[in-house]
């Protein structure tokens, strides 16, 4: 985690909120937000944006959640263009180097798997998960469906389906 803090410092122009039960002391780069809660908090600001009963009893589950984070949280990236999300066991290299303005510009999501991918911040995409109802399936059993990446009814797959533009990295 602090390698992963020291490479998100080296990209300054994007911010990360963390949200975690793990106590940290280490200094915190200016552009990383930690927000102290619990699993349990997690897990009722999720049910509370569904109508069903949700199935989030550990937190590896929140895996399959990913692609509706914009949604979940979306009172904490209301002044950004982009969200997305990315594993901390990853050390970023200069994301500008990868990714550029005109790629931010021309596509609705970049990255096709769940290690690392940001979505334009707009509701059509940050609602695209709920485009098919596969969700509610996703969203209410205990397995895993690796809902962010590919596989049965993915969101890579509502992307595609439905004409959003993807760029793989």
């Amino acid at each position: 985690f602090p390698v992963f803090l020291v490479s998100a410092e080296q990209n300054p122009e994007y911010d990360w909120i963390i949200f975690t039960d793990n106590e940290y002391s280490d200094r915190i780069p200016q552009n990383v937000r930690i927000i102290n809660t619990t699993f349990d908090w997690i897990q009722k600001l999720v049910q509370s944006k569904f109508q069903f009963e949700i199935a989030l009893n550990t937190p590896y589950k929140l895996c399959d959640y990913k692609c509706a984070y914009g949604y979940i949280f979306e009172e904490y990236i209301t002044e950004y263009d982009h969200w997305g999300y990315c594993d901390l066991d990853i050390i970023l290299g200069d994301i500008n180097k990868f990714i550029t303005d005109e790629m931010l510009q021309q596509y609705d999501k970049i990255g096709h798997l769940g290690h690392f991918s940001l979505y334009k911040n707009v509701k059509s995409v940050t609602m695209m998960f709920m485009m098919e109802d596969f969700y509610t399936e996703v969203f209410s059993q205990d397995r895993i469906f690796v809902f962010d990446e590919w596989n049965e009814g993915s969101i890579n797959k509502i992307l595609l389906e439905n004409n959003y533009l993807l760029c793989y990295l």
